[in-house]
């Protein structure tokens, strides 16, 4: 048993160092609302983290987002996020997803 609570920030924080986005802030969107779905609200929730990072002076925010999650990846891009890297995703056997783990980078 793999928790990924613990699992996919370590695989998250690799991917990050070896693309050389270490510097800049993390964006931790994990909302899934669906009745609250196509309002905008997803992209308002990124302008208050971007403006935040930017505030505390990060030269840019990342997302790491898994490539079976078209609908995350279409609202990460439409935000100003453009892929940098993917890999591989390694996760736990009986879950349904599969595929590769994104990062988005988004200068600020």
């Amino acid at each position: 048993h793999v928790d990924l609570e613990i699992a996919a920030p370590l695989v998250v924080g690799d991917l990050a160092r070896r693309h050389r986005a270490e510097d800049a802030e993390v964006v931790d969107q994990d909302v899934d609302v669906r009745e609250f779905r196509g309002q905008g609200l997803g992209l308002k929730l990124l302008d208050v983290a971007n403006d935040r990072a930017r505030e505390a002076g990060a030269p840019a925010a990342s997302i790491i987002v898994g490539s079976w999650n078209e609908g995350a990846e279409r609202l990460y891009r439409r935000a100003g996020y453009e892929p940098v890297a993917r890999e591989r995703a390694v996760l736990p056997p009986g879950l349904p997803q599969c595929g590769d783990w994104i990062l988005l980078l988004k200068s600020l």
